[in-house]
């Protein structure tokens, strides 16, 4: 997962919840999903739509 990224590896997945996307992230960056959630969620949805969405 490290090569790809947590949210590559999120994408790949077949309709996980988000939940699971800040815990692949925590995991990589040694932090609670909790945290993770709290402080980085709009950052981390933003960054899905671009991948999900490129212009």
């Amino acid at each position: 997962m490290e090569k790809i990224g947590a949210l590559e590896a999120y994408i790949r997945m077949k309709e996980p919840y988000l939940c699971f996307l800040y815990a692949l992230v925590g995991a990589l960056e040694n932090r609670s999903w909790l945290d993770v959630a709290h402080h980085d969620k709009t950052r981390l949805l933003i960054e899905l739509d671009n991948l999900r969405y490129p212009n």
